[in-house]
């Protein structure tokens, strides 16, 4: 037996052989499972070490001391933005 979850009904049920292969039943209750981002470089116990007030100097994980990022800007941080292309001048 399984425990497969009643898409219907929406129970988790322990399911015989016979029933496994039923689309009635999954797997899983729906619900999508997101794995926390892991950003290489970031710390959040950050130390100010030369009492500038920020932590992680010179870091794309800058920030004033006592403050954390929110995933969202830890990744943004380190997302790759290419510079935009300056215009060659012309050698006329």
């Amino acid at each position: 037996m399984q425990k497969l979850f009643n898409t219907v009904t929406k129970v988790w049920h322990n399911v015989g052989d016979s029933d496994v292969n039923n689309p009635v039943y999954s797997t899983t209750d729906g619900t999508e499972i997101v794995e926390p981002v892991v950003v290489e470089g970031y710390k959040a116990d950050a130390i100010d070490g030369d009492a500038d007030g920020l932590v992680q100097d010179g870091t794309p994980f800058e920030r004033p001391e006592g403050t954390d990022l929110t995933a969202e800007e830890q990744e943004a941080a380190v997302v790759f933005r290419p510079k935009p292309k300056k215009a060659k001048k012309s050698s006329k």
